[in-house]
């Protein structure tokens, strides 16, 4: 089972700017909804495979503490860090690498068989880290001004496309928002071959 507590007490001590934490958690929860909308995409996941989302998104950011350029791999590097420190924050050995390389695929390159982490997985895993990675970079591009603007998702999906409605209360965050998720959402239109579109809806 995740340690969920030692989880968030891991991204608040890498939060220097005291910027990225509240970021990772609203992240974190927009995962738990795509994964919780989506699911019909991927049926046969669990809550084990939305843990390892969720994680990953609490944990995306943890490398800026290094610096913002290549936060993704410092990202990567830290979760496996303090997994080891953390009884793998309750995760067997492959689930941390998992966690690990989602959170290192938020953003960049996507996963391929050039990386030996990637590759050193089995093909059952190496489709989570493709699936959920996927979406957490969704989820990151709907909190791009880092204001918590969005509160809600409500996903419709249809044969060949699927259409997200945003719910919050500002809407020229949530426009940017939405405009930052499009583009971030290309490695999930090409995994799970749908186009995604995204509307406001104002509370």
């Amino acid at each position: 089972m995740v340690t969920l507590d030692t989880m968030h007490t891991c991204a608040k001590t890498y939060d220097i700017t005291h910027f990225s934490y509240p970021h990772e958690v609203q992240v974190s929860m927009l995962c738990g909804l795509l994964f919780d909308e989506l699911h019909s995409l991927f049926p046969t996941y669990t809550d084990q495979e939305r843990g390892m989302l969720t994680s990953a998104g609490l944990l995306h950011d943890i490398g800026t503490s290094r610096g913002t350029k290549g936060h993704h791999k410092a990202s990567y590097e830290l979760i496996r860090i303090e997994g080891k420190k953390n009884q793998n924050f309750g995760l067997s050995d492959e689930s941390l690498e998992i966690v690990a390389l989602i959170a290192r695929y938020h953003r960049k390159t996507i996963p391929s068989m050039k990386h030996a982490a990637y590759a050193m997985l089995p093909p059952q895993a190496q489709e989570r880290v493709r699936k959920l990675s996927s979406l957490l970079r969704i989820a990151d591009g709907l909190d791009y001004m880092h204001d918590k603007a969005i509160s809600d998702l409500i996903c419709n999906i249809e044969e060949r496309e699927i259409r997200c409605q945003c719910i919050g209360n500002n809407s020229r965050s949530i426009v940017n928002d939405m405009d930052r998720a499009m583009v971030k959402a290309v490695p999930f239109i090409e995994e799970f071959q749908k186009r995604i579109h995204f509307t406001a809806h104002l509370r």
